[in-house]
């Protein structure tokens, strides 16, 4: 099979249902390319993720909470 970034990706994310995931793992166990493929997106979700920690732990700016509150407020309730 042809797999295509976003699917691995997915798969890297953890997105993946049970049969899908079970899939890739079955393709990754005999194809050395699609293992480097693998491998080099979860260093691009390690570096993204290292870039970005610090800001998640950071409170929201006061003048943003207004926004934020007023957006929550009109969220669709499922």
């Amino acid at each position: 099979m042809n797999w295509t970034d976003e699917a691995l990706m997915a798969f890297v994310d953890g997105e993946l249902d049970a049969a899908q995931r079970a899939d890739v793992e079955r393709a990754l166990a005999g194809d050395a390319v699609l293992q480097a493929r693998v491998a080099k997106l979860q260093a691009q979700r390690r570096r993204v993720s290292a870039a970005y920690a610090p800001v998640l732990d950071e409170p929201v700016p006061i003048a943003w909470r207004p926004c934020w509150r007023s957006r929550r407020a009109h969220r669709p309730r499922p």
